[in-house]
């Protein structure tokens, strides 16, 4: 589908309600084409990580304006469905990804998650538990794939905004003192990469595959979506 309107219609005629009810979720899962006018936006959120992520941030349900409660989950499953004809995973996404050498070593990774957190409480003070939730933040895609190209998901620029309207623009240390999280988040991408590439050089890399952009209809399939027939 070309905009996410249309798949808050497609929405709207499995649940009901009006499609202004699920542009939120739509919305979110196509807002990386700002960064990248080509189908491999997709592999920044349309896989099944994104949509549990869509599912932290929106919540379990959402009501829709005749009242009923619609799974998140659903909602996301119905839109990458229609947009790839599949629920790809992140591995799907990167195992169609160059290895670059600035991206780090496949063996290695830079630094671990409390030695970002040490090096951040030596600069701005405070403890390193004070800066961990960011560090996290930028390191939790590890559990996707042990190769440094998980860092695709958030170690770019735009992840850094995107940590920050996650986390808040600023951290109150230990010690009293405000850091600002897209300093703390910068510092962590520069160590990982060696600068803070964008998003849109990751994407570039991925080779592109029909999958990527095999549009579906679906239909309602009792408790969820499936592809129609």
């Amino acid at each position: 589908m070309t905009h996410t309107y249309f798949h808050a219609k497609s929405s709207a005629r499995i649940w009901g309600g009006q499609p202004e009810d699920y542009l939120p979720v739509h919305d979110w899962l196509d807002a990386t084409k700002r960064v990248f006018c080509d189908f491999r936006h997709r592999a920044l959120r349309h896989h099944s990580e994104g949509i549990f992520v869509a599912e932290e941030l929106f919540g379990t349900t959402i009501a829709n304006s005749v009242g009923k409660r619609v799974p998140v989950r659903y909602i996301g499953e119905q839109h990458v469905l229609e947009d790839s004809g599949r629920i790809p995973t992140v591995k799907d996404w990167l195992d169609e990804m160059e290895l670059e050498d600035w991206m780090g070593s496949p063996r290695t990774n830079t630094t671990d998650t409390y030695g970002h957190a040490i090096r951040s409480a030596e600069q701005h003070g405070g403890a390193p538990e004070d800066y961990l939730p960011v560090h996290r933040w930028f390191d939790e895609t590890r559990r996707v794939s042990c190769d440094p190209r998980h860092k695709m998901l958030r170690h770019h620029a735009e992840g850094i905004f995107a940590c920050e309207e996650r986390l808040g623009a600023l951290i109150v240390n230990a010690e009293g003192g405000r850091v600002a999280v897209r300093t703390i988040a910068e510092r962590h991408v520069r160590l990982e990469c060696g600068r803070v590439p964008a998003a849109e050089e990751y994407l570039k890399l991925i080779r592109r595959r029909g999958w990527m952009a095999r549009a579906t209809k679906i239909r309602h399939g009792g408790h969820g979506v499936r592809r129609g027939e």
